[in-house]
Order: structure tokens, then sequence, then C-alpha cells
């Protein structure tokens, strides 16, 4: 989306924190070690790290034009 908006102006923002540790994804689950392998950082996010960064996002100023 960015490559399609950029050239009008328009900035794209996006929060993909990969896995949340949650009930229906745990840290522990079978799946773990497969999501873990392509990852940088070895770990499920807390629920609390995508919710910050949101946030952040959301209080960013906008660039001055």
């Amino acid at each position: 989306m960015a490559r399609d908006f950029g050239p009008c102006g328009i900035t794209i923002n996006i929060v993909q924190p990969g896995p949340i540790d949650a009930d229906a994804n745990p840290e522990n689950g079978p799946m773990k070690d497969l999501m873990h392998s392509f990852m940088a950082i070895k770990r499920h996010r807390r629920p609390e790290e995508a919710a910050e960064m949101a946030t952040w996002l959301l209080r960013a100023r906008r660039p001055a034009s």
C-alpha cells in the first residue's frame, strides 16, 4: 500500500508484531518452534507491546508540510 499511495503523499503505518502470546496462540504452543524459526526476535509478543506501538503511532504528530 505504501508504494501505491506514497506518490500521492499518503503514508501508511502498520503494526505487525508477529505472534501474540494469548490463549488461542500460547508462546509454549505446538507451533512455537516453527514460528520462531523465521523470526528475528525469537519470542511471542505480549498484548501490551502491540497496544503500546499502536498507541504510539496514533499519538505521533504528523510532520510539518
